[in-house]
């Protein structure tokens, strides 16, 4: 096994009494390759190199309401040494330098009359493929993801609760981005049959779109520590869920009752 560290530190504090806070964190995690007993010249699992920070700034008008300012940023280094898989066999070392940032904004509310929530983020990650002995890259990619969503949460009767959310993204890829919608209607049922006896019920459908690198036929990435490479499939679908749930349950001071879902 290669030699691998890891430092992190954390801060954070009131600027303003009860009203403005800041904190930030940072952290540096690194491993040595580890190479195969057969031949030390291959690795069977890459090294790697990596620096992180962040830092939120949050605003407490009232007690009621929060607002966060948050920046992070991370550099990642990747790297492992291999083998061509055809003539003229040669050894040769694949890196990936990999950049990230991400400024986000969010707000929320916790009102006598409901839950508020509102987040709009800019994330941005960028990878330059290296190889050396005169191997060919792969083509540097870059991701720019822009998102917005909220939600608003109200309760109604007492033992009942409305929410409704939304979810707008864009994704760039250096090419045209891609378009879909799709929906995930939710309902859930509570009857409280007595006091001690409740009936729980709902159904759900929810899906998860593939990302754009998923997507792309352009675009590879290592995985399993570098010893696979995994590429995009631009004939992927979006995974569909539907959910049946069904809780019964009981409550009373001694051992007794049922509950299963």
């Amino acid at each position: 096994m290669g030699k691998a560290y890891q430092f992190g530190g954390y801060a954070g504090g009131p600027l303003v009494a009860e009203k403005l806070g800041l904190s930030v964190y940072a952290d540096a995690t690194g491993r040595d390759p580890t190479y195969t007993a057969s031949d030390p010249r291959l690795a069977k699992l890459e090294g790697r190199r990596a620096l992180n920070g962040s830092a939120t700034l949050s605003w407490t008008p009232d007690a009621a309401q929060r607002i966060d300012l948050a920046y992070s940023a991370g550099k990642d280094f990747r790297y492992r040494d291999t083998i061509t898989t055809a003539a003229p066999i040669l050894y040769y070392r694949f890196s990936d330098d990999i950049e990230r940032e991400q400024l986000a904004l969010s707000y929320k509310g916790d009102w006598s009359w409901g839950y508020t929530s509102l987040r709009a983020y800019r994330s941005e990650i960028e990878r330059v493929n290296i190889r050396s002995a005169k191997q060919t890259p792969s083509a540097p990619v870059r991701i720019v993801e822009q998102v917005v969503d909220g939600v608003v949460s109200i309760p109604v009767a007492g033992a009942h609760r409305f929410s409704v959310g939304g979810d707008l993204r864009r994704q760039n890829l250096c090419n045209p981005e891609v378009n879909d919608w799709q929906t995930s209607p939710r309902h859930y049922t509570v009857f409280h049959a007595t006091e001690r006896l409740t009936l729980k019920g709902g159904v759900g459908r929810g899906f998860k779109a593939p990302s754009l690198t998923q997507l792309s036929p352009d675009y590879d990435v290592a995985a399993a520590g570098g010893r696979s490479t995994v590429f995009g499939n631009p004939n992927l679908k979006p995974e569909i869920r539907h959910d049946l749930k069904n809780l019964v349950e009981t409550q009373c001071t001694a051992f007794c009752g049922i509950r299963g879902r």
